[in-house]
């Protein structure tokens, strides 16, 4: 493994979206009998999205202070996940002249029933979402036995997924990335590619985490030997009573061509002058201003496929898996791993991240 060291080092030191990432962009969907644009009732703010959710406690009697806090139960992420289901919800039940907020069980089993050529994944938000909504025989809908049991039968009407059964070769990427170099000689958009990739396998974190990352000096504290970033915000593993670990970029003096701390500071001093806030990441064209997670994900795709990783079976987040395993088969302590990609189990690391590594002929 002779450069995913620039990996397990962090790890031993404690434009236009694309397509294909989005909630409603990664499946086909049933084509409900009325189209969402074509229904006046699907518009209403009564079951669309945040609004919906804010209708049924109001429907409750919660006053309005009371509901602020109670939405902000969901993050953003939740709540766009969650809109795409409202707006299908509020389709079904135009068409059927059914009340949304209080349907019956089989109205709601037939809802799912439309949407079973999704993912499990998916038809298990769509379950969630109706739970904030719906309550039947005294529970959320989506805990109610019958649903639960339609749930798991859903799951076993889908064939196993092949994907990721194995995960690609870290060395792979960071032997395509040392072509990238020197740093100065880079255009942005070539900069910017390389380091959200250095970044993400570095410090196994998601996109989310990496663009939220600041570089004004309270969130960012520099040293000659590494770049620590405090999250301002949470993220998806903040939690009560758990203190999201700080995302360390280190200096990796083995290999000047793929240190990702000699790349960040390029990336820092060629943006100053082209960034309208302190939010590390911007895109690489005028206005170049933040960008999301669609964008950073076709970046590191991008990356991946031209170093002749198959991005039809690995999919950006893949980075996680590929960072995580080549540092624990360099043999660095699982707790802090674990403590890095902020997960609270070993168990969390063996299910879903821990991957036999393999070639390109094997994927």
């Amino acid at each position: 493994m002779a450069h995913a060291g620039v990996v397990h080092q962090n790890l031993a030191d404690a434009d236009q979206p694309a397509s294909g990432y989005g909630v409603e962009e990664r499946e086909s969907v049933v084509t409900p009998p009325i189209r969402v644009e074509d229904s006046q009732y699907a518009r209403s703010p009564e079951v669309n999205g945040l609004p919906g959710i804010r209708e049924y406690y109001r429907k409750q009697g919660f006053p309005q202070h009371v509901t602020d806090v109670l939405v902000n139960s969901w993050r953003p992420s939740t709540q766009k996940q969650y809109t795409v289901y409202f707006r299908k919800w509020a389709v079904f039940c135009s068409a059927r002249k059914i009340a949304p907020f209080s349907p019956s069980l089989n109205n709601v089993l037939e809802f799912l029933y439309t949407l079973l050529n999704l993912s499990y994944s998916s038809l298990n938000t769509a379950r969630s979402a109706l739970s904030c909504i719906i309550v039947i025989d005294k529970m959320p809908v989506g805990q109610h036995p019958v649903v639960c049991r339609f749930l798991k039968g859903a799951f076993e009407l889908k064939p196993p997924s092949a994907r990721y059964y194995g995960i690609w070769d870290v060395n792979q990427v960071l032997q395509f990335l040392k072509t990238f170099s020197p740093n100065k000689c880079l255009s942005l958009k070539e900069l910017t590619y390389k380091l959200a990739t250095l970044l993400a396998l570095v410090t196994i974190q998601r996109k989310q985490t990496l663009l939220q990352l600041d570089i004004s000096n309270e969130y960012l504290k520099k040293s000659r030997d590494e770049y620590i970033f405090v999250l301002s915000k949470h993220v998806k593993q903040s939690r009560p009573n758990y203190p999201v670990p700080p995302v360390i970029i280190p200096r990796y003096t083995p290999d000047s061509d793929i240190c990702p701390l000699l790349c960040l500071e390029e990336y820092i001093e060629r943006t100053q002058d082209l960034r309208h806030d302190n939010v590390l990441f911007i895109s690489t064209i005028k206005p170049y201003k933040s960008v999301g997670a669609q964008t950073m994900a076709r970046w590191i795709k991008t990356v991946l496929e031209w170093a002749g990783i198959d991005v039809t079976l690995f999919k950006p987040h893949s980075t996680r898996q590929a960072a995580s395993t080549a540092a624990f088969k360099a043999a660095i302590p699982l707790d802090e791993i674990l403590k890095k990609a902020g997960w609270s189990s070993a168990k969390t690391f063996r299910r879903f991240y821990f991957k036999h590594v393999v070639d390109e002929t094997e994927c």
